[in-house]
């Protein structure tokens, strides 16, 4: 109903909503009640796997937000992460490449500071891959070594 008790007009029978996730897997549309915006993973300096994989759990978290904040918050968070792992020595392809010491390296460089625990707090984070990323944003109680035996 609208605000005076009328009916909402309904849109038309063929009307369907675009998938935030563009067909070349790189680039996520975020709709927010303030219009579009758009992201582009290809600009992260990982591996190509590694940006389809980081802009598919982008694209389906961004499903819920409602504001540019909190998705320009969110891409912010996943930019510092494809940096670390970039700068690692052996930076995987995906992230199921990524280790138990990397991931170790990622807490403990974040865990100490405001924006850090707010980028471990994240959602994307637990979401985006294997169980050794749950782990390394304190996700899972279990030593480093635990979460291989759950995959």
């Amino acid at each position: 109903m609208t605000g005076r008790g009328r009916k909402a007009v309904l849109p038309p029978a063929d009307h369907h909503t675009e998938p935030p996730l563009a067909p070349n897997g790189l680039v996520v549309t975020v709709v927010t009640k303030a219009g579009f915006k758009k992201y582009d993973f290809a600009e992260l300096p990982v591996a190509e796997p590694m940006q389809r994989s980081l802009a598919a759990v982008f694209a389906a978290r961004s499903r819920g937000w409602t504001s540019h904040l909190t998705a320009g918050t969110n891409w912010r968070h996943i930019d510092q992460f494809a940096a670390f792992v970039s700068g690692l020595d052996s930076p995987p392809d995906d992230l199921d490449g990524l280790t138990a010491e990397a991931l170790q390296s990622w807490r403990n460089q974040n865990i100490g500071t405001n924006n850090g625990r707010s980028v471990l707090g994240n959602p994307w984070t637990a979401a985006a891959g294997p169980p050794a990323l749950h782990w390394a944003v304190g996700r899972r109680s279990g030593p480093p070594g635990s979460w291989a035996d759950a995959e």
